[in-house]
């Protein structure tokens, strides 16, 4: 019984990035721009933003010059929640191993921020700055209509 609590709490702790993850990000649309956001964001509000042919342009190449690295280290994140999910299975759990992949999901998502805080400082650059504050303000609404959808779940 014991076992059973500690192995339920180990799995909802480390796999809590994931469960209130937005879903409707796909390899082709997570491509993120800063800390909750993605590339693909942008593309959804594009038309209210009315960005010129050449910033288009520009966040396109940066959508698809970054998807793979991005896809590549949720992949990574996943795989390691699973390790460590697997590890709490096991009869005699090594905490040093839990540790140390816990400490590898943590590097993962920060590297994860950090390449998505750097997509937003070139975001910045290729917009306006009042294109800019549209687009802030844009996905924070959107961000909280994807919350309010969270919490009727």
């Amino acid at each position: 019984m014991k076992k059973s609590i500690v192995l339920a709490i180990a799995i909802m702790f480390t796999a809590f990035p994931f469960i209130y993850a937005d879903n409707s990000h796909t390899p082709d649309t997570d491509d993120g721009i800063g800390p909750g956001m993605a590339i693909g964001d942008i593309f959804k509000v594009m038309d209210e933003l009315k960005l010129t042919p050449d910033q288009e342009e520009k966040l396109q190449a940066m959508r698809e010059s970054s998807k793979r690295e991005l896809f590549s280290m949720r992949n990574d994140l996943k795989t390691t929640v699973w390790d460590i999910q697997d590890e709490f299975k096991k009869d005699t759990v090594d905490k040093a191993k839990i540790n140390s992949l816990t400490d590898k999901m943590a590097d993962i998502e920060k590297k994860l921020i950090k390449t998505r805080t750097e997509h937003m400082f070139k975001v910045k650059e290729i917009l306006t700055p009042e294109q800019f504050k549209k687009l802030i303000n844009l996905l924070e609404k959107h961000k909280g209509k994807m919350q309010k959808k969270i919490m009727e779940k």
